[in-house]
């Protein structure tokens, strides 16, 4: 085994449920008792998601076997490696691909994984700019690429952005400007429009015209659309595409439930696609292309916000409440710059 350092008997880390307790604790963890894997990586940045957020409620039923070191994506340096693809001193990172729900994942000081669950960080990106990224950045870029990939191009009019001051969102304006598309923002945050102006959106809106009316077709009004949202937000955006619009569907922030109508599949070719990283995992190495030149998010990189490792139960309970505003990853307290 190759390694620059020792890795540690014991851990700090992030759990979600187990042990009697419902939610996130930090706690110590000896490292031989996590996910076993043949690298080991000393975690310089891991994101907070509001998939990390939903896993601390045990109804949410987002992971079977607890307690688990929560965190689905993290950047980091390697340590030690079993794996010859991986060297001590390499840095990588890593992303969904079940890390946090399936296996321990980078809420923690060092994670073990296996070469399935980690990738060699792009020279054009820094730990923290991918951890900045991580799976929301990806999941936004994955959305653009295949909203464009169904024909959307700029000039072919407005592309509604849901959930728009959220990780996904935030970052999915920026990206979609940066393409030449024209961006609104729909939030039920007001106070938060000069900060999604300045990400590229060129007009901000708290509700969709159609939203809550019986009829079923509304005003054809989008291009494309990203919903992070769904519920009555995801029915009305259905009603109220363009012909042959596409919509990519993100998340399920105010339900699973679809409710809905025909007619705008049948009389305006309405398309929707899912948006699963894991699903498009071959397209990967294309989107980081793209994050590191034209789809860069730079000005929604500079808003994320760094916490400690004893902050992240906190947040991710104001995750759940809706009040978190962009990007935020934790750095452990010994991980370097």
């Amino acid at each position: 085994m190759k390694t620059i350092m020792k890795s540690p008997e014991e851990i700090n880390c992030v759990c979600v449920l187990g042990e009697g307790r419902q939610g996130a604790f930090v706690r110590r963890k000896a490292l031989a008792d996590t996910t076993p894997g043949a690298v080991t990586v000393q975690v310089a940045y891991a994101g907070l998601n509001y998939k990390d957020a939903l896993a601390t409620e045990p109804e949410a039923r987002v992971i079977r076997n607890y307690p688990r070191i929560a965190g689905s994506d993290f950047s980091g340096v390697v340590v030690e490696s079993a794996d010859p693809a991986f060297a001590p001193g390499d840095k990588v990172f890593s992303c969904a691909n079940g890390i946090g729900v399936e296996r321990d994942g980078g809420f923690a000081d060092y994670v073990r994984v296996d070469r399935d669950h980690l990738r060699h960080l792009p020279a054009s990106l820094s730990t923290f700019e991918i951890a900045a990224l991580g799976v929301a950045g990806i999941t936004a870029a994955l959305s653009v690429h295949l909203l464009e990939d169904q024909g959307l191009v700029p000039g072919a009019g407005p592309v509604l952005v849901t959930g728009a001051t959220g990780g996904v969102g935030t970052m999915a304006i920026e990206m979609l400007a940066r393409r030449g598309h024209r961006v609104v923002a729909l939030t039920g945050k007001a106070s938060q429009e000069l900060v999604l102006r300045e990400l590229g959106a060129c007009e901000v809106i708290t509700r969709l015209p159609a939203e809550g009316t019986p009829k079923p077709l509304a005003p054809a009004a989008w291009a494309g659309a990203i919903d992070t949202v769904g519920g009555e937000t995801f029915d009305g955006l259905i009603r109220s595409m363009k012909p042959k619009a596409c919509i990519a569907s993100v998340g399920n922030a105010a339900g699973n439930a679809l409710v809905s109508n025909l007619l705008p599949f049948i009389l305006r070719g309405v398309r929707i696609v899912g948006v699963n990283l894991t699903e498009y995992a071959p397209l990967t190495e294309v989107l980081l292309a793209r994050l590191s030149d034209e789809m860069k998010p730079t000005r929604a990189i500079g808003l994320t916000q760094v916490v400690g490792m004893n902050e992240v139960p906190r947040m991710l309970q104001a995750m759940l409440r809706r009040e978190i505003t962009g990007r935020i990853v934790m750095r452990p307290q010994q991980s370097k710059p």
